[in-house]
């Protein structure tokens, strides 16, 4: 008989993902801010100021613990669709629905 489920790769892999470190840089009562730093493992690393106003934390934030967990994710979605150097500096998360229509489905998948 054949399995019901797959059995998970995920530990066999290596991932060429770069680490994502995020801080929270400021918080105001209706967004707050992150600094964003990508490291590759060849050691280059971008930045990217990123801000979530709570209408977003609220449209996208739904499964997600901490606005932090939302941001790691969202790069992770970026980063699966574009190399970091192509990621802007400075964004605002709903932005993201104008490159990627399918961020709003996708990121609550990923919660």
């Amino acid at each position: 008989t054949m399995p019901l489920t797959m059995p998970d790769d995920t530990t066999d892999r290596t991932t060429d993902e770069p680490q994502i470190e995020i801080a929270r840089s400021d918080v105001e009562n209706v967004l707050s801010r992150f600094r964003v730093r990508l490291h590759d493992a060849d050691g280059s690393v971008t930045e990217h100021d990123v801000t979530v106003s709570r209408a977003d934390w609220e449209r996208f934030g739904a499964g997600y613990r901490t606005p932090e967990a939302l941001v790691e994710a969202s790069f992770r979605f970026l980063l699966e669709r574009k190399a970091k150097e192509q990621i802007l500096g400075s964004f605002d998360l709903g932005q993201i629905t104008r490159s990627f229509p399918s961020f709003t489905r996708d990121i609550a998948s990923l919660a």
